[in-house]
């Protein structure tokens, strides 16, 4: 295969690994050519014997390829789920509710005072943060439950809920820290919906690459 078919390929699969690792591919490949060059006859054209070592040397390649995509795709990381809802307390706003989970908290403790109690504000300022398409943080407040969260659909039953307001059909990023000496941050962005009541269960928050 030629360089710039290993290029179009690598293109193709979507990869940006998979140029060297094509090339290296291709290297386990090669004996594949010299074997099947000593059961073609001797007596067919060379055209011909070339193109069916051509051939199983390409198909080769794109089976070690397709084996490094795979390997890829079930080990990459899958992101976060968090149950979202959304409630009605206003004309023009959302009460966007997201459900916490004991082992959520339980990754990265909150710390707390000498007397004990716990610095939840801190905590949720530290490993979330919610955002408008300009910007501005949304501030999140902690409440201890919600109806809105009923069976597996709707996030089940959290430790407790985060609420903050957002407007309808606003964009929105919204991070989330699990673990702040991990340095992983991972996003779910959104439109808010117009309708409460069709918008709630598990939402994904996708790793941020180099963030």
């Amino acid at each position: 295969m030629s360089n710039g078919e290993t290029r179009a390929f690598a293109s193709v699969v979507g990869y940006t690994v998979l140029p060297s690792e094509l090339v290296a591919a291709g290297r386990q490949c090669g004996s594949l050519g010299a074997f099947i060059s000593k059961l073609v006859n001797g007596k067919q054209e060379v055209g011909v014997m070339k193109g069916v070592i051509g051939l199983a040397v390409f198909v080769c390649i794109v089976f070690f390829a397709w084996n490094i995509f795979f390997a890829k795709l079930i080990t990459a990381d899958q992101g976060k789920n968090l149950a979202i809802a959304y409630n009605e307390p206003y004309p023009d706003t959302f009460e966007i509710q997201v459900g916490i989970g004991q082992m959520v908290a339980m990754r990265d403790p909150p710390k707390s005072t000498p007397k004990g109690i716990l610095l939840w504000k801190e905590w949720i300022a530290a490993h979330f943060e919610l955002r408008n398409d300009a910007g501005t943080v949304i501030p999140l407040k902690r409440i201890g439950t919600s109806t809105l969260f009923t069976g597996s659909k709707g996030g089940g039953d959290p430790d407790f809920v985060l609420v903050g307001q957002v407007q309808k059909e606003a964009d929105y990023e919204f991070d989330y820290i699990p673990v702040l000496s991990a340095g992983k941050t991972y996003r779910y962005t959104f439109k808010a919906p117009t309708d409460a009541k069709k918008k709630r269960g598990w939402r994904i928050f996708s790793l941020v690459e180099g963030a």
